[in-house]
């Protein structure tokens, strides 16, 4: 049993180096054996059977696009799930920051269960203008500072500063008329039963 591991371990070296030599086709039959393995991997790390279907696709993309930085001083296999592993990561960061963001910008009082809190968060975002989405995901979900902001979006700091705080203030006063809706609704509720 240990040799076969070890041929078809060999193997998959071999396709790895042809696929470094510019070999496409060759990645193929590497994406088809460890698929179903890094698919199980992120499902597990993830919990989201669509969101590990997309991060499959991105491990393999960007095993694809750096597989010439591969070395074999450890096994290709534990390289990928290196990818997948900090793939997973970032995804699960992102996750948190988007609450952290729901927890920051919208403050509501009520406690509400956490796929309704993603959901605010995504109805805040989509909300908002471009710029200012862009301006919302840079500073609180990407903690970036306005000086890094600047940077990226080539608007003056004291602009960015002035429109955060304004940004900050809207949803607030929107985050008080949620807040107020949904105490009326159980208020109603309340009165109902």
């Amino acid at each position: 049993m240990e040799s076969i591991q070890r041929e078809f371990a060999e193997r998959i070296e071999e396709w790895v180096e042809e696929v470094q030599k510019g070999e496409s086709e060759q990645y193929r039959a590497i994406v088809l054996h460890f698929q179903r393995r890094i698919h199980l991997y992120c499902f597990h790390m993830l919990g989201n059977p669509s969101e590990a279907e997309d991060a499959v696709q991105e491990v393999f993309l960007k095993a694809y696009t750096s597989i010439a930085t591969y070395k074999p001083i450890i096994s290709f296999s534990a390289w990928l799930y290196r990818i997948a592993h900090n793939h997973c990561l970032n995804l699960i960061k992102q996750r948190k920051k988007r609450l952290q963001l729901y927890n920051i910008i919208v403050r509501l009082q009520v406690h509400e269960p956490a796929s309704h809190a993603a959901n605010l968060v995504e109805e805040l975002l989509e909300s908002l203008s471009v710029h200012d989405r862009q301006l919302v995901i840079l500073k609180v979900i990407e903690e970036r500072s306005f000086a890094e902001i600047s940077e990226i979006t080539g608007d003056k700091e004291a602009t960015l500063r002035k429109q955060f705080e304004r940004l900050r203030k809207k949803i607030v006063r929107s985050s008080d008329w949620n807040r107020k809706e949904l105490l009326d609704e159980n208020q109603a509720i309340c009165t109902e039963s």
